[in-house]
C-alpha cells in the first residue's frame, strides 16, 4: 500500500505533531491552525505558588508525554493505553484515531522528538496553557519493511499551544488539548 493520499499524509502528520503533534515521535499530528487569538495574560491560581512552578509542571507533564508517545510510535502503536495517564479522556479519543492510523497503515517511528521555547499563555484556576516548539526533525516514519516514508514536505518544528486540565489532592495535570500555534514564525 502506498503512503501518499491526501488522507493519509494528514493522518500521518496529526499523529507526529500531537504526540508529535498527536502522537509525535512517530505519527504526524494533523494539527490545523487555530484562529489566531491574542495571547492571554496569565493570571493566577492558587494549586501553585507561582506560574514558574505551574509551568515547570507543564513541561515535566509534557516531556513525559512525548517520551511516552515516541515509544509507542516506535513499537507501531502497541499498548497506546501507556499514553492515557498524561491525556483527558476527550483527548484519548483522538490520539487512539491516530494511534489506530499508524497501526493501520504498518508503521512505525525511531528516533525522539522534543521541544523548546516553552512559555505560559494563560494560568487559571483548573487550566494551564503554554505554548512551546515542538521538533520531530529526529523522528523518522518506517513502513513495515524497514523503509523511510517520512512524508519530504513535513514540518519539523511547529509551535503548539498545549492545554493542560489541572486536577487535585493529588495535583496532577492531563493535556486536553494540542493545536499549532497562529504564530508560525515563532519556532
Amino acid at each position: 500500500m502506498e503512503f501518499g493520499g491526501r488522507t493519509q499524509r494528514r493522518m500521518l502528520r496529526r499523529t507526529f505533531a500531537t504526540t508529535v503533534a498527536l502522537f509525535v515521535g512517530a505519527a504526524l499530528v494533523a494539527c490545523t491552525a487555530a484562529a489566531p487569538k491574542p495571547t492571554p495574560t496569565p493570571t493566577s491560581t492558587t494549586v501553585f505558588a507561582s506560574e514558574e512552578e505551574a509551568l515547570a509542571a507543564a513541561t515535566d507533564t509534557y516531556a513525559k508525554y512525548l517520551a511516552i508517545s515516541d515509544a509507542v510510535s516506535a513499537d507501531g502503536g502497541r499498548e497506546p493505553e501507556r499514553i492515557r495517564p498524561y491525556v483527558t479522556e476527550a483527548f484519548w479519543l483522538t490520539e487512539a484515531a491516530g494511534i489506530g492510523g499508524l497501526v493501520s497503515a504498518g508503521y512505525r517511528t525511531t528516533g525522539s522528538s522534543s521541544f523548546d521555547q516553552t512559555t505560559m499563555a494563560n494560568l487559571e484556576e483548573g487550566a494551564i496553557t503554554v505554548q512551546l516548539c515542538l521538533d520531530v526533525s529526529q523522528v523518522r516514519v518506517l513502513d513495515s519493511g524497514g523503509a523511510d516514508v517520512t512524508p519530504d514536505d513535513r514540518v519539523d518544528r511547529a509551535p503548539l499551544e498545549v492545554e493542560f486540565e489541572v486536577s487535585v489532592n493529588p495535583v496532577t495535570l492531563s493535556i486536553a488539548k494540542s493545536d499549532v500555534w497562529s504564530n508560525q514564525d515563532s519556532c
